[in-house]
């Protein structure tokens, strides 16, 4: 593993690690964590595995995951270190999930799924959804 600051528990898959992800993107993430202060979990298949839109995922510089923090402090935080894609997600159970890559352009949008099996719907709130 490249950084010895994720611990196992932040993993909610052993199926997934950061080991194929961009030193320059963990760097960012990891200066988003230390400012955070809160713990963040990565989702199933949140990182470099799974089937994911985002082209980011695959090249190693995109991170899906949870965090109990206030929503504002997230966006201005990812910002502030570059990770310009951020993608606000609310499952059926009211559930808060993120995601966050380093795209060069502001990029956010929301995500809602109202029901267990229905598809995300996405909702742009600054930018556009390519990448």
């Amino acid at each position: 593993m490249k950084d010895n600051k994720f611990k196992n528990e932040e993993f909610l898959s052993i199926d997934d690690s950061i080991d194929n992800m961009s030193i320059i993107f963990i760097g960012k993430i990891n200066a988003f964590r230390r400012h955070i202060g809160k713990p963040m979990r990565i989702l199933f298949n949140g990182a470099t595995k799974g089937d994911h839109k985002s082209l980011y995922h695959p090249r190693g510089r995109a991170l899906d995951f949870t965090c109990d923090t206030n929503d504002y402090a997230v966006i201005a935080l990812a910002i502030k270190y570059g990770l310009n894609g951020i993608g606000m997600y609310t499952n059926h159970d009211g559930y808060r999930s993120w995601h966050l890559d380093d795209r060069p352009n502001i990029t956010i949008w929301e995500g809602t799924k109202k029901n267990e099996n229905d598809k995300w719907t996405y909702k742009t709130i600054l930018g556009g959804l390519n990448g």
